[in-house]
């Protein structure tokens, strides 16, 4: 297997990351695809995501992409922690699904750099940000 191909065990792995973890799972937010080095997820708006404004809620966006930023960088089949993120929030979506995707810029020894993007249904940028982690142990 070369350096770019996922394994199974970590593909099977990371596409039930969603439902086996409680506040992912609880902000119904699913995995798309993930390939090595690359994540995309999405979640379906729904009333409960809506902040009093009505215009859902920027923890959700940052889950989003925080999640799928995660998933980008544990394809290697490392254990990764958010070390810090810089996020940008552009414009905002009220109906559809947000969607995001990830693709690590840097994979060093103990640090990795992914930059996403989150989108709306018609493909216009809604928030973007890069994000590190911290590399704790292999687990693949």
């Amino acid at each position: 297997m070369d350096d770019k191909t996922l394994s199974p065990q970590v593909k099977e792995r990371l596409m039930h990351f969603c439902d086996e973890d409680p506040y992912t799972s609880h902000n119904h937010i699913e995995a798309v695809s993930i390939e090595r080095d690359h994540a995309l997820m999405k979640v379906d708006l729904r009333p409960e995501h809506l902040n009093l404004m009505g215009i859902p809620h920027g923890g959700l966006y940052f889950t989003l992409a925080d999640d799928t930023a995660s998933m980008a960088v544990m394809s290697d089949g490392g254990k990764y922690v958010t070390q810090n993120s810089d996020f940008r929030f552009i414009r905002y979506s009220t109906t559809g699904a947000l969607h995001a995707e990830g693709q690590v810029l840097h994979r060093g020894r103990h640090v990795c750099i992914v930059r996403v993007t989150v989108t709306d249904d018609k493909g216009t940028l809604l928030c973007e940000g890069s994000f590190s982690f911290f590399k704790l142990k292999d687990v693949a």
